[in-house]
Order: C-alpha cells, then sequence, then structure tokens
C-alpha cells in the first residue's frame, strides 16, 4: 500500500518565462496574466525577482508587481461551483473559463461556464443560500467563505456576483478594488 504523501507544487513559470522576453510585458499585462493564473487555481506562484534591471530587464517592476495582492481562495470557489453544477450527467463536456482585467480601479475576475444554467428559482435559492440561510453545503460554505473574505478585506466595494440564464451557462465576477490590492499576491 501506497502512503499518501503531501506534495508541495510552487509555480515558477511567469518569472522563469518573463525574464527570456526581450520586449518588456506591461506590468498591468503580467499582473492580469498573475491573477487568472491564481483564479485558475495556482496556490503558490513565484513570479519576479529582485535583480538588477540591467541583469534582467523584465524584472524592473518587481516592487510595484509584489505589491499588489488578491486573497486567496477567493476565484477557485467559483471555479468549483461551475464544474459542479454545470457538469450534467447526461452531459460529457463543460467548459470553463477564468479572465481577469482591470477596470479603472477594481480588477474583475470572470469565471464562465457553458453549462445548462440556472433558472430563475434555482438562481433565487442560490442567493438565498449565499446570504447565509444555508450552509450545510461544502461548495456553498465555501462560496459563502469567499464572500465573507472579500468583504473583510475590501469591504462593500469588493464582491461576487452570479448571474445565469438557462440554457447558456452561468457567469460569475469578483469584484477587487485595486485601490487595496497590496502587500504582495
Amino acid at each position: 500500500m501506497i502512503e499518501k504523501q503531501k506534495i508541495r507544487v510552487v509555480e515558477v513559470g511567469p518569472r522563469d518565462g518573463f525574464q527570456n522576453i526581450k520586449t518588456f510585458i506591461p506590468t498591468e499585462t503580467k499582473y492580469e496574466i498573475l491573477a487568472a493564473m491564481f483564479a485558475a487555481g495556482v496556490s503558490e506562484m513565484e513570479f519576479t525577482s529582485f535583480v538588477s534591471p540591467k541583469a534582467i530587464p523584465q524584472m524592473a517592476d518587481a516592487k510595484e508587481l509584489a505589491s499588489r495582492k488578491v486573497p486567496v481562495h477567493t476565484i477557485l470557489p467559483l471555479v468549483e461551483y461551475a464544474v459542479f453544477y454545470g457538469l450534467r450527467a447526461d452531459e460529457a463536456e463543460l467548459n470553463v473559463s477564468v479572465s481577469a482585467s482591470l477596470e479603472g480601479e477594481r480588477l474583475l475576475v470572470s469565471v464562465d461556464d457553458d453549462g445548462p444554467g440556472l433558472g430563475e428559482d434555482e438562481l433565487a435559492a442560490l442567493f438565498s443560500r449565499f446570504k447565509g440561510a444555508h450552509e450545510g453545503e461544502a461548495i456553498q460554505m465555501n462560496l459563502l467563505s469567499a464572500r465573507r473574505r472579500l468583504r473583510e478585506f475590501y469591504g462593500a466595494e469588493g464582491g461576487i456576483n452570479i448571474s445565469a440564464t438557462t440554457g447558456q451557462g452561468t457567469h460569475s465576477l469578483v469584484v477587487f478594488p485595486e485601490k487595496n490590492l497590496t502587500g504582495g499576491l
């Protein structure tokens, strides 16, 4: 019998990959890539290095890039939710996408799926549970915890919005006020 062991995986692709690109990648573009990677479930990542910009010009924005923060476990529950509720027994495939963009002073992270979507009653029930009425199910608890973390970290300016159309999938949007994205990813 094989004993279970914990393995720690640290993603180094952005740091190693960015430094090999000769044309400078704008800091905002790097940040959007990193936010999308964290949103997709990467939990630990080395994304920059504090070296002389003369040696590695791509790392010239290391201090600025490292000064942003997205609280952990705020996006992954939405991906889990999309997979759990979006993939039905009679369907063999589900597409889930995660994207990030900066809009003014806000980071917007979208999680979209092409599953069956939710009807009005299901969506209303979700929001009822989302407000804390029923926290029994693990996925619902993760969504509630993510919402709570956003509120604690950003106040009323941060949040999660979920919309769906029957037969057209679900769209989830997480709003991070950029002005509060400090302290490192």
